[in-house]
């Protein structure tokens, strides 16, 4: 009894310290870092309200336009994807994006992210929604990324979207890290 108390009064601390850091994952990449530009050229502005960093960009409208990412990621862990993004009106457009890492769909949910209208581009007002992927039930996708560098690349399927950052977050960390949401 006295060896199994040892060996838990050893290994507990471990397993507390994996468990909290693993929960306090997060990588945050802001949208105007992008490392390479296919198919059309984004605009990056300042000043948006509630930006953070103060810059996001525009202009990613049409099919095909893609934007890749160089991500560090601090630790081999499963993470949640989270994409902050704003939008107006399309009538009757989806607003699509796919996304890849490292040239592959991370999980069957990454080929057609849907957007919905956010009722504007953060002129004046928080126009910014949180967007976390999600599987057939509703249930944040969990993808596993070992520590170290990955390509991110984000295509343009079909519709209008402003991005402001996106963000590669442990399984409790709250959408709300990558900025505040509009309140409508």
């Amino acid at each position: 009894m006295k060896k199994v108390l040892i060996l838990a009064s050893l290994i507990l601390p471990v397993i507390l310290a994996l468990s909290v850091s693993c929960a306090d994952l997060k990588v945050i990449v802001e949208a105007d870092t992008f490392a390479k530009e296919e198919g059309g050229t984004v605009e990056i502005l300042e000043g948006r309200t509630e930006a953070t960093g103060n810059k996001s960009i525009r202009n990613w409208d049409f099919p095909g336009h893609a934007l890749e990412w160089n991500v560090e990621i601090p630790e081999t862990a499963a993470y949640k994807v989270v994409i902050r993004f704003n939008s107006k009106e399309d009538e009757g457009i989806d607003l699509i994006r796919d996304l890849k890492i490292d040239g592959q769909y991370p999980a069957p949910a990454f080929q057609k992210i849907v957007f919905s209208i956010t009722g504007g581009w953060s002129k004046g007002t928080n126009d910014w929604k949180n967007l976390t992927v999600v599987d057939a039930a509703g249930q944040p996708v969990m993808i596993n990324l070992a520590k170290g560098k990955h390509v991110v690349r984000m295509n343009n399927v079909n519709g209008r979207i402003g991005l402001d950052n996106f963000g590669f977050l442990g399984k409790d960390v709250p959408a709300s890290v990558l900025g505040p949401q509009i309140v409508k």
